[in-house]
């Protein structure tokens, strides 16, 4: 053997100690022995032994006892006890079991029996504890893939808001950006003020160029959100492949190359604004879905050409 297993043998009989330690001595394990249950537990504790083989008639505190404590210890409960008793009557043994032994071996004893056992034992305490490192660093690895996964997802989020920020940066809108005094756009104004303080969801529909954009960040910029990202889709840029997974998100494995989770873009502007360019051009058989992830979203501001306003019925 290369490493000597550790042994602690406990009774309190000075000639099976002699016999069992000489046997087991001889098949390289390296023995403690203790002469009482409560001598075992000091020295269980003090140092804590690979198995234990254990007698259960003794004065002061019986095996049952001894092994019930051990099992009590978190520290020693995994230590396997091997009991060894001229008791071979069955609910001796089933109350062995009962208090956690993994053997029960009963005297006389032949050298050969106790020697598989304990090597039986042994090996059975390794492959446990290679199991338990196995699920051990599965866990691990599973915690590692997660960190990765939201660290990846924040990356995406991060990206997607800075997008936003730089073109905001770029484009600072509020109403003084739009410019007129005609009595229409005093009343685009006040609707302005109007709507930026709820959380409705708005339609602007307008000819193309008319300033629908302008519109949408003005509403943003003057709501209670306007110091969150202001969210901008264009739906007539999202392939129709990608469509779900942009705007709903996906999980991870949701098709091949999905290597990590997203979140969609509805998800990223929860508790802020999403202003949706060209709805016309969203494909009909997403609509559905979309209409009612709409009407999660604190405020929403949809924009379509004039002319296709009953699209969004």
């Amino acid at each position: 053997m290369n490493k000597k297993h550790n042994i602690l043998i406990v009774d309190d009989t000075p000639e099976n100690l002699q016999v069992l330690g000489a046997m087991l001595e001889e098949a390289g394990y390296e023995v403690r022995i203790a002469t009482s249950g409560p001598e075992a537990l000091r020295d269980a504790a003090k140092m804590p032994p690979e198995l234990i083989l254990l007698d259960i008639m003794m004065p002061e505190m019986d095996g049952f006892e001894v092994c019930r404590r051990l099992k009590a210890d978190a520290g020693l409960r995994l230590i396997p006890v091997i009991y060894i008793s001229a008791l071979g009557m069955t609910d001796h043994k089933i109350q062995a079991f009962r208090e956690g032994a993994v053997d029960y071996i009963t005297k006389p004893f032949q050298a050969e029996e106790v020697l598989a056992r304990v090597h039986t034992h042994l090996q059975l305490t390794q492959i446990d504890a290679l199991k338990l490192e196995i699920t051990e660093r599965k866990r691990a690895e599973e915690e590692l893939r997660k960190a990765y996964e939201q660290i990846y997802q924040l990356k995406e989020q991060l990206q997607v808001e800075n997008d936003c920020l730089k073109e905001e940066v770029s484009l600072t809108y509020n109403n003084n950006a739009i410019i007129g005094q005609s009595p229409v756009m005093k009343k685009l104004f006040k609707l302005i003020d109007q709507v930026a303080i709820t959380d409705s969801t708005v339609l602007i529909h307008g000819e193309t160029g008319t300033g629908k954009e302008l519109v949408a960040r003005a509403i943003h910029n003057h709501s209670k959100r306007r110091d969150r990202t202001l969210v901008k889709v264009d739906c007539a840029s999202l392939p129709s492949t990608l469509i779900e997974g942009e705007l709903f998100g996906r999980e991870r494995g949701a098709y091949t190359g999905a290597l990590t989770m997203q979140k969609g873009r509805f998800e990223i502007a929860d508790n802020s604004t999403i202003f949706l360019m060209r709805l016309a051009n969203f494909p009909s058989n997403y609509r559905p879905g979309f209409y009612a992830s709409c009407r999660t979203v604190n405020l929403s501001v949809w924009a379509v050409p004039k002319a296709s306003k009953s699209t969004c019925g």
